[in-house]
């Protein structure tokens, strides 16, 4: 009933849309066709057009068809029914989740639905105890970026389909559940990264994360991949730390930097590396930008705030809210979307000041 609700309010704001850019009098679509159009029932399309009729936006003539009023305002709201969705992330205070979050509000906000927030801190448990509450409390649809945790453990998404909670994946899926998923290119993002900086000269690239998960390996083969296709080998060292499942960011850059033949760039997981790498860099007396290409990932605020601001790789935060968020509102209006709904987004490279070139060194003007 409550699906059956949303769908006919969704089709009377989108023909709202379509009225608005309609002059008066203009003939809409017919029934049937608006049925094709939005995958609905006749009866939400009657439902629908039988209340923008009684509110002034259109007119039928018997036999015609149905018209566009003269002199009613179409831009007036409609308020739709209260309605909630469960967004789980990790930590809204860190990395990509503001924006994420923002690009989920402002689709919900549209249809008039609450969002609420739970942080899990990284912790399955913690995600676990949100899941559960959220389906006791009779929550419409969950978005969750899953915690990096590769063992399988499913259970409370099970219970939450059981339950008729829709979910939608941001970011990475879950082994063995499958659900729609909107995430970024992460193969892509690094393997443009490390293009550029081999196209501004530099050769003895490394890469660092802190974690090793689906995301970080996908980043760590799109950097072999560029390096490949210009026949550079990187040494193992410079990219062996990522094999393990957590490690000591410090303590590995500057491992590396204090080699003889250290790096001259490092392609960084993500902004927050890239600021650690900044300093010990800085401790050990080698610049930014001359000395050492720095990238980093996300394209946080973090990359202007930095003495040589950082060129990053933009991950498209707030667009994958949006998806994730417009994805949700389809399969709460009733569409049928796949589970195995993929929504992949091609990140950018933003280019500062901390990737230069090797020709910076020696004061050569780049081509």
């Amino acid at each position: 009933m409550e699906n059956e609700m949303y769908r006919y309010q969704k089709v009377k704001q989108d023909l709202l849309q379509e009225i608005r850019h309609m002059a008066p009098d203009s003939r809409l679509k017919s029934r049937p066709q608006l049925v094709k159009q939005y995958d609905v029932t006749r009866t939400t399309i009657d439902k629908a057009i039988s209340e923008l009729i009684g509110e002034g936006y259109l007119y039928a003539k018997n036999g015609s068809g149905t018209y566009v009023s003269q002199g009613k305002e179409t831009e007036t709201e409609i308020m739709f029914p209260s309605a909630s969705w469960g967004v789980i992330i990790p930590d809204i205070r860190k990395d990509v989740y503001p924006g994420m979050v923002r690009g989920i509000e402002d689709v919900a906000n549209r249809y008039n639905v609450n969002v609420i927030i739970g942080n899990t801190d990284y912790e399955m448990d913690k995600q676990d105890e949100y899941i559960s509450k959220f389906i006791r409390s009779g929550i419409g649809g969950l978005i969750i970026v899953p915690t990096i945790h590769e063992s399988g453990r499913i259970t409370m998404f099970t219970e939450a389909r059981t339950a008729g909670v829709p979910i939608v994946f941001c970011n990475r899926g879950v082994s063995g559940f499958e659900a729609p998923l909107v995430l970024s290119n992460d193969f892509y993002g690094e393997y443009i990264a490390a293009k550029y900086a081999i196209g501004s000269g530099y050769r003895k690239i490394a890469f660092l994360a802190r974690y090793w998960y689906s995301t970080s390996r996908a980043r760590l083969q799109g950097y072999l991949s560029a390096m490949t296709e210009h026949g550079i080998v990187p040494e193992e060292i410079y990219y062996s730390y990522n094999g393990q499942d957590k490690i000591d960011v410090e303590k590995a850059a500057e491992e590396l930097l204090v080699r003889p033949e250290r790096p001259d760039a490092i392609m960084c997981f993500n902004d927050n590396i890239a600021e650690i790498v900044y300093r010990v860099a800085e401790r050990l007396g080698i610049a930014i930008g001359s000395d050492l290409g720095l990238i980093g990932y996300d394209n946080t605020a973090l990359c202007e705030q930095l003495p040589v601001k950082l060129t990053s790789v933009s991950f498209k935060t707030y667009e994958i809210g949006e998806n994730a968020a417009n994805l949700l509102l389809d399969i709460t209006n009733g569409r049928q979307i796949s589970e195995k709904k993929m929504v992949v987004l091609q990140p950018e490279l933003v280019v500062r000041q901390s990737c230069l070139g090797r020709r910076c060194r020696t004061g050569e003007a780049l081509a």
